[in-house]
């Protein structure tokens, strides 16, 4: 049948004043009026099969945990991909980035969107996706060059005399580990931007992967991290530097941290072979196995880890972890047992004042304070329940603390270095104190005008880091609460150049000393036996600090920014 047949065959059944039909479609419209019903109805099968093969499954939010449910949901033709692990070498330059993507960037299919109950945190949270993707990586002390990105514009929303006053053999005043503030949300191209407007290369990015994957490398079968038994995890020769196994319950909520600051969430999916255990991994299934042993190890009255020892450090730092979870995801699961965390760090307060090492203990110090804050303030950021008695009382600990230079002090104003004999008097008093409570004072209070700000950020510019081993300046706990402090106060009255100073030596003395690819199973950590308070947490707590360092340009939003 010739085209002309073909429009004689379909003309008496158009409607009134529509043209016929020619060429391929009179001939279609002729081969189906002339098909049999039965394989017209097998063609509209077949179509209707390639439609369903575009519907994805993914974990649904509303139950929880990712194991609770599936979400049926077509996945838009023009969603971008996400990203596959890159395995770049860190000494790898690349000249080169992609153009600059518009941040109303659709989100991949594997970061999905907070749900309704969770918009007033939207704010403060931010989402990346915690692997690796487009790197600089050149001198760490060098600027960008021209050509490696493109011009950004980024909306976003001398120390006095000291006391020196030994600890005792027991104690672990400042060290210890954790994290600390508000968690931040946005996507990978904020995260992009944040890091370039910021000041930094995105030669970082590859060193929090890697951070990343030696955590994830050494988590143990139980689903925590071990401060002294991490290397069971180890691929070919072990690695060194074991911690105090007191601390596991805090090594494993700093090392959730750690990955929750990049963005990496139980819902996160995208995996990895790694280098080292040849393995395929998963960051997702880290974290979620991380969080069920926190749950694990919460006690009916809201305590995670057992009562022993100066476990308030471990406490709060696993409330905050809880509180982050369930703050970037929403996740039901986490809501109970978060608010339980909160609610018995809250009455773990001495009345009027801060916390120390355990329930109501009547003493009271900076460190475990400025713990129990950051806790509160991501619980509170998340939508659980604080009490605004708790952030009152905090300040007027701190306010107790400070002296008139702006100082503060560990257990009274003045006592600002802290040992523990026979582990760590060689190393210098640093200001680390006076760095908690200024990022303290900014979550409490957010008030620029407050003159002790200024005053405390002088002081810790006049403190930069310096990785030198032989003078025993390298101080990871310091380091990290400085970065979070300076970098939120970057828009406070003087701030700028208290943060610019800080990020080059701090990028001077991170960056390089990483652990390579060539030290086998140990790339990507650091090296604890050469940081103040390694002994304590060993060389779990000083990687996830140092790798939460590098996370601190996109981690937590300013509160003085835009």
């Amino acid at each position: 049948m010739d085209h002309t047949d073909a429009r004689e065959l379909a003309e008496g059944d158009l409607p009134p004043g529509d043209p016929p039909p020619s060429g391929l479609e009179a001939w279609l419209d002729a081969r189906l009026r002339a098909a049999p019903g039965w394989s017209v109805s097998l063609a509209f099968h077949g179509v209707l099969l390639g439609l369903l093969a575009t519907i994805s499954f993914g974990a649904g939010r509303s139950s929880g945990l990712p194991d609770d449910g599936v979400l049926i949901s077509l996945a838009p033709k023009t969603a971008p991909d996400r990203l596959e692990v890159l395995e770049r070498p860190r000494e790898v330059v690349e000249r080169e980035g992609p153009a600059l993507v518009p941040a109303a960037e659709p989100a991949p299919e594997d970061e999905p969107l907070p749900s309704a109950s969770a918009a007033g945190a939207q704010h403060l949270f931010r989402w990346s996706c915690g692997v690796r993707d487009d790197t600089w990586e050149g001198v760490p002390d060098a600027p960008c060059p021209s050509n490696a990105w493109p011009a950004l514009e980024v909306a976003l929303e001398p120390s006095p005399a000291t006391r020196r006053r030994p600890a005792g053999a027991s104690s672990r005043a400042p060290g210890g580990v954790g994290t600390s503030g508000t968690p931040g949300r946005g996507d990978r191209v904020h995260r992009r931007n944040l890091v370039i407007a910021c000041g930094h290369c995105l030669g970082s990015e590859s060193a929090v992967t890697a951070g990343l994957r030696w955590l994830a490398r050494h988590q143990a079968d139980d689903g925590g991290w071990s401060c002294s038994a991490f290397a069971t995890g180890c691929a070919g020769s072990p690695c060194s530097g074991g911690g105090e196994g007191q601390y596991d319950v805090g090594a494993s909520g700093l090392s959730l941290l750690a990955f929750l600051g990049a963005g990496c969430t139980h819902l996160t999916r995208t995996t990895y072979v790694d280098p080292h255990s040849k393995e395929r991994m998963s960051f997702g299934k880290t974290v979620k196995r991380g969080l069920d042993r926190l749950l694990a190890r919460q006690t009916e009255d809201g305590c995670v880890g057992p009562k022993q020892g100066h476990y308030l450090y471990d406490h709060s730092i696993a409330t905050l972890a809880l509180a982050e979870a369930y703050g970037l995801t929403n996740a039901a699961a986490y809501r109970a047992p978060a608010q339980r965390a909160v609610d018995f760090l809250v009455a773990a307060r001495n009345p009027g004042l801060g916390w120390r090492y355990s329930y109501r203990c009547g003493d009271n110090d900076t460190s475990v304070t400025g713990w129990a804050v950051m806790a509160l303030k991501a619980a509170h950021t998340s939508g659980l329940s604080v009490p605004r008695a708790a952030f009152d009382d905090a300040r007027a600990w701190l306010d107790r603390v400070t002296d008139p230079t702006g100082a503060v002090g560990y257990t009274a104003p003045g006592v600002v270095d802290v040992f523990v004999a026979g582990k760590n008097e060689a190393w210098r008093s640093r200001p680390t104190m006076t760095a908690v409570g200024l990022l303290s004072r900014i979550y409490i209070d957010a008030d620029p005008r407050d003159p002790r700000l200024a005053q405390a950020a002088k002081l810790l510019a006049a403190d930069l880091p310096r990785w030198d081993e032989a003078a025993h300046e390298v101080d990871s706990y310091y380091w990290y609460y400085a970065a979070l402090a300076l970098f939120q106060f970057k828009d406070g009255p003087g701030g700028k150049a208290s943060w610019e100073a800080w990020n080059a030596a701090m990028k001077q003395a991170l960056v390089p000393s990483q652990k390579p690819r060539k030290d086998g199973c140990a790339d990507g950590s650091w090296d604890p036996a050469v940081d103040r308070w390694g002994f304590a947490g060993g060389r779990v707590s000083v990687t996830a600090l140092n790798t939460m360092s590098l996370e601190v340009y996109y981690r937590y939003e300013s509160v003085f920014g835009e």
